[in-house]
């Protein structure tokens, strides 16, 4: 969000309607009334993602794209592209986080067909390959509630008192996904 300040705008203005009154502490409850900001985090967490792969050990026989792959294939899932893949992220570079947003009736008829359908998110198109904490509940992080409403009430309580930028980084693979080189973070007091 330190590159994208019509973002940070949204997001407040989010935060202006949902704490009512000067001294009001932000709390869980505020957070999941604002879909914008999880919109955000989420977009954030598709474009640079922590990890670099997930990696599983097929437990049966299966079929991919017409191969057979045997039990016990070490399986993996490269995040950044897959993330990044054009046929399933439109415009995958961009910072959109509106492609979250679910598709409504109204939207579907107003947009046309191509490709989104009621209750799906309007910017992601077929399978969904969006697994910052992993897959499954028995196999992903089991601190992905945790870390998400950390992430959400820590950018709620940034967002609310200060505007920030930052350069841009590019993402470079090691054990975790790492910037190439420093950030640097300016932050603004909000008047």
């Amino acid at each position: 969000m330190g590159r994208h300040p019509q973002a940070q705008d949204k997001v407040f203005q989010e935060l202006e309607s949902s704490v009512k009154g000067p001294g009001e502490s932000l709390t869980w409850r505020h957070a999941e009334r604002m879909p914008y900001l999880n919109a955000c985090i989420k977009e954030s967490l598709r474009m640079f993602p922590s990890n670099c792969f997930t990696v599983r050990i097929l437990p049966e026989d299966s079929l991919v794209k017409g191969y057979r792959v045997p039990a016990g294939t070490i399986a993996a899932v490269a995040l950044m592209s897959s993330q990044r893949d054009p046929s399933i992220f439109p415009d995958p570079d961009k910072f959109w986080p509106e492609r979250w947003f679910r598709a409504s009736e109204d939207s579907v008829d107003s947009m046309g067909t191509d490709g989104l359908e009621v209750g799906k998110p309007i910017g992601v198109h077929g399978c969904q390959p969006y697994l910052p904490f992993a897959w499954g509940s028995s196999r992903g992080c089991i601190f992905r509630r945790i870390s998400v409403r950390r992430m959400t009430l820590f950018l709620a309580n940034l967002v609310k008192s200060y505007s920030f930028t930052t350069r841009e980084v590019k993402p470079v693979m090691r054990s975790l996904m790492i910037p190439d080189r420093d950030m640097r973070l300016k932050v603004r007091k909000r008047k």
